[in-house]
């Protein structure tokens, strides 16, 4: 009798660390050993009642005033995401984009890119950009013109479909945080009425709006702008809308 019941002791302790193990496979060692996870870009920010406009600056933009005018008459403030190559041909538009108040993001450095690109390439390209954009609004200030102390930019818009695994993390680790516009595949040379209707179309609190800076885009920028508003929605940056702090 002794026996059996040590017997049944023992049988009852392993059987109970079995299903402790088996536990602990199924939901424990995933979260330590599983596949690896990779970080993706924000695609909305947490707001019911907010917006961001936001602008894609590249060497084919032909709306630049327009478009601040637009921003101007309607008191909104927007994100510029600009590439190198066009901040290389373009420091006076790059700021009076600063001028008007409003924010600037880093699009990269090229515009184009062949095969895929490497880790090192992506950061090439974020420190190539940050660096010339934060030297070309340096500037001591004139009689009736404020002084820029050099813009430095900590939101990165990929714009190549062929970045590597882990790029976010390859920003990250310059200071910036990667987002993705809700349009962001909208071409650049988009007409007037494609660029309305894909920006407009269910429009939610938290959204990321993406617009290609061309004359296109400031032809209907006003009407952009009073449907956000018969929303009950109000348009701001990136970084109010996301909460990130610029940096000075």
């Amino acid at each position: 009798m002794e026996k059996r019941a040590k017997f049944f002791r023992y049988f009852v302790a392993n059987a109970v660390l079995i299903v402790a193990l088996v536990v602990t496979i199924i939901y424990i060692a995933p979260l330590v050993g599983g596949a690896e996870t990779v970080d993706e870009p924000i695609i909305r920010g947490d707001s019911s009642d907010k917006v961001a406009i936001m602008f894609l600056v590249t060497r084919d933009s032909d709306g630049i005033n327009d478009i601040l005018n637009v921003l101007y008459n309607h008191n909104k403030r927007a994100t510029f995401f600009v590439t190198g190559s066009w901040v290389l041909e373009n420091s006076t538009g790059l700021r009076n984009i600063v001028l008007a108040g409003h924010e600037l993001g880093n699009a990269g450095f090229f515009e184009n890119s062949e095969g895929r690109l490497t880790a090192t390439k992506v950061r090439e390209e974020i420190e190539l950009n940050h660096n010339l954009v934060q030297q070309t609004t340096i500037r001591p200030a004139d009689i009736g013109m404020p002084s820029f102390r050099g813009v430095r930019m900590n939101l990165f818009l990929p714009i190549h479909d062929n970045f590597p695994i882990g790029f976010v993390d390859t920003a990250r680790a310059l200071g910036y945080t990667t987002i993705i516009g809700r349009n962001a595949r909208l071409d650049t040379n988009a007409t007037a009425v494609q660029i309305l209707a894909n920006v407009t179309e269910d429009i939610e609190g938290g959204d990321l709006l993406l617009m290609p800076a061309s004359s296109n885009s400031a032809s209907v920028l006003g009407k952009v702008l009073e449907h956000i508003a018969s929303l009950e929605l109000s348009s701001i940056t990136a970084r109010e809308l996301l909460g990130i702090t610029q940096l000075v």
